[in-house]
């Protein structure tokens, strides 16, 4: 059985219930880790089993109709396969940027 890659822009693990199991998804774009790294996308490596369920799955479904996930037969670099896609969703952390986007928030400037 050959190894298939998913590669999400989530924020958060997505745990998907289908009829080979719960299958995990990592998550963590856009999400500072404990080093202060803020990744722009994850992979998580599945079976094949995994990913034909997963593709009868209505929320997977979604996740990858509306970008945030995609998947590949062979692996590659993360920031390379998720450049195309979806950026950020709406559980990612705020930044200066967005922060100043949101509609009746005043600007925020950057210190330094």
């Amino acid at each position: 059985m050959s190894k298939v890659y998913v590669y999400s822009t989530l924020s958060s693990d997505q745990d998907y219930g289908t009829k080979a199991g719960v299958v995990r998804i990592n998550g963590g774009a856009n999400v500072s880790n404990k080093h202060l790294f803020t990744p722009r996308g994850v992979v998580t490596e599945i079976t094949e089993d995994q990913l034909d369920a997963l593709q009868r799955h209505a929320v997977f479904q979604a996740h990858a109709k509306n970008g945030f996930i995609t998947v590949s037969l062979s692996e590659r670099k993360v920031d390379q396969m998720v450049s195309d896609m979806e950026k950020r969703d709406g559980s990612a952390q705020e930044t200066p940027q967005t922060m100043g986007k949101r509609p009746g928030r005043a600007p925020v400037k950057k210190e330094g």
